[in-house]
């Protein structure tokens, strides 16, 4: 019987020389905001260059662009694997997104009841007299009201 060479496996076990799971993901995340925000060579809204960025990513996550390079090739080798971070990195990215969006929203949107410091007129002449009796002694009168908080 003729032997054929072996597949690669699907499912190959992590090299000690590969980055871990956990923290691929973390870096990919970091590498997709970058890339997502670049124009050309710089970065969207930054005079630096995106150059500047991933020298940066690989100093917080202390590793070499080698290792990320290497790394990145054992896992687009293993597709199974990389489908299994990148399902992690896009939850990391819309938990991100989703974030920045309330924060966005919650800035252009005031709140119900939230104060805005407006002015209100109170109009007595149109207050009947029960009203009045009511009221306290600066509403008897025409009287502004500023909400100092």
């Amino acid at each position: 019987m003729a032997c054929a060479p072996e597949a690669p496996q699907k499912t190959a076990d992590i090299p000690d020389w590969v980055i871990s799971e956990d923290k691929m993901i973390n870096i990919l995340t970091d590498v997709h905001i970058i890339e997502g925000s670049r124009i050309g060579k710089k970065v969207l809204g930054d005079t630096l260059y995106a150059l500047d960025h991933y020298m940066k990513l690989w100093e917080k996550h202390d590793i070499r662009e080698s290792q990320y390079d290497s790394s990145f090739r054992f896992y687009s080798r293993n597709a199974e694997k990389m489908d299994v971070l990148y399902e992690q990195v896009l939850t990391n990215l819309s938990t991100m997104s989703s974030a920045v969006e309330g924060e966005i929203e919650a800035v252009t949107e005031p709140e119900i009841g939230a104060s805005n410091s407006q002015v209100e007129v109170i109009d007595t002449s149109k207050v009947t007299p029960k009203q009045e009796i009511d009221s306290s002694a600066t509403q008897k009168k025409t009287a502004i009201s500023a909400d100092k908080s």
